[in-house]
């Protein structure tokens, strides 16, 4: 009888180089596992309004279940209030088309939902709006109800006024009378240019004026050349008297620096449909 081809061989016990190796993989694992961002979680929809940061007492919960329910009985839109404990580090823009989708809002033939989210934790708002009714609640429309409605009250600390404020108004621009919702969104945009501008003139006028300093130092120092060798003397004299302040003056510069590049915020992204975002 032929012996078997493994017969009598010992197994090798496992090198301590590979028992380390696959240690190290499974920590490498547990390390990114906890590093990734927790995603946020869209909610059941368990009703018109899903208020999972629980920001909304219970009879104004109602009140707005009852106001939203009146309005798609009468004009078969859709709109859902949702509040979320946390966006989870994404965008609210994806989480709001992510929701959207996932509760289906609006019919499936006329597209006509409108979603109201809330992010108490991030200050971030977002109106999403299905693509039926976008001719009727577009950006700019969206934009003036966040701006106008809602971060005010949210800005005053009444998140429950302005979650209602906003609903009232969507609600308004999807039944009111479309020629008024167009005057009020061309008046609101007027004054956003209007701030505009006046924001770039405030710009330019800074940078005409420190140029303007700039160039007077110049011309008075080529008309008067004594103006400008008292000035040199005056800081050779300080340099003398006090050999670290010139290195003094560099740090302070460097601590302005950074301060004026701090404080930037950017944010916004893609999403499925027509909309507008904001924060407070």
């Amino acid at each position: 009888m032929t012996a078997a081809p493994f017969a009598g061989r010992r197994a090798r016990p496992v090198g301590a180089a590979a028992l380390t190796g696959v240690l190290l993989a499974g920590l490498v694992l547990a390390l990114v596992a906890l590093a990734a961002p927790a995603l946020a979680q869209v909610p059941p929809l368990t009703g018109r309004v899903v208020d999972a940061a629980g920001v909304l007492p219970a009879d104004v919960e109602a009140r707005l279940t009852g106001r939203l329910e009146a309005m798609e009985r009468t004009s078969g839109d859709q709109l859902v209030v949702a509040t979320l404990p946390s966006l989870g580090e994404r965008p609210i823009e994806d989480v709001a088309v992510e929701a959207f989708r996932t509760w289906g809002l609006g019919q499936k033939e006329e597209n006509n939902g409108v979603l109201l989210l809330v992010a108490p934790t991030e200050r971030r708002v977002r109106i999403e709006v299905g693509y039926g009714l976008e001719g009727v609640l577009t950006d700019a429309t969206a934009r003036m109800i966040i701006e106008t409605d809602i971060l005010p009250r949210f800005r005053d600390g009444d998140l429950p006024g302005g979650v209602v404020a906003g609903a009232e108004a969507i609600a308004g621009a999807l039944s009111g009378d479309a020629a008024d919702l167009a005057e009020r969104v061309a008046a609101y945009e007027a004054r956003e240019r209007q701030a505009e501008r006046v924001e770039t003139l405030m710009v330019f006028g800074v940078f005409g004026l420190v140029a303007a300093i700039m160039i007077w130092r110049v011309v008075a120092d080529w008309i008067w050349p004594e103006r400008r060798a008292r000035r040199l003397a005056r800081r050779r004299e300080r340099a003398m008297r006090d050999p670290l302040w010139p290195n003094r003056g560099s740090r302070t510069g460097s601590r302005s620096s950074d301060r004026r590049s701090g404080g930037f915020r950017g944010g916004g992204g893609s999403s499925g449909g027509g909309g507008a975002s904001g924060g407070w």
